[in-house]
């Protein structure tokens, strides 16, 4: 019979937290790390909106940086939700589905064109941003969770290049498995 890792769902009210179902270390926070989210948009929610270090919208030719964002597009829910699952201190929960890395300070890197399309162009352009000024805000882990344009096996494809060169700089770079492709 099949025994989970986790709690069953009877011992525990509600919806289990993140660290609880993938069997976190409870000292490991993410404390002195900075964790860069290339993903559709993000709403400064509560949960994390206070370590953010930098917003930057990658969908323009011209990236913009700023310590502040503005209300979310109906598309920032994806990163939105990817931060508070891996980084969301709690707060409005009273602690119960804080993240794994709650402690962790942010880059939120944006790259939805102004078309609502997620485009390999705008996401290599914050994974350049993440290479050439991450170590501003000390990144040391980023979380791509958006697809491009095509799945690519080849190694020499530009996404794969620079997830290479971030590597060989010491960050960490998590990609989600996606849904397609």
């Amino acid at each position: 019979m099949f025994q989970p890792s986790y709690p069953r769902s009877d011992a525990v009210p509600g919806i289990l937290p993140t660290p609880l179902r993938v069997s976190a270390a409870p000292e490991w926070t993410g404390r002195g790390v900075c964790i860069a989210f290339i993903d559709s948009g993000f709403y400064p929610h509560p949960d994390f909106s206070r370590r953010v270090r930098v917003h930057v919208n990658a969908a323009l030719p011209t990236l913009i940086e700023s310590r502040q964002f503005r209300v979310a597009q109906p598309a920032s829910w994806h990163g939105t939700m990817a931060v508070a699952i891996a980084a969301g201190s709690g707060r409005r929960s009273a602690g119960r589905y804080a993240g794994v890395a709650r402690e962790a300070t942010l880059a939120l890197v944006a790259v939805l064109n102004r078309r609502g399309g997620l485009r390999e162009p705008d996401i290599l352009r914050g994974l350049r941003w993440v290479r050439d000024h991450g170590h501003r805000f000390g990144v040391r882990v980023v979380n791509l969770s958006v697809g491009g344009d095509r799945p690519s096996a080849d190694p020499d494809h530009p996404i794969h290049t620079l997830v290479r060169e971030l590597d060989a700089r010491g960050i960490v770079v998590v990609a989600a498995a996606g849904n397609g492709g």
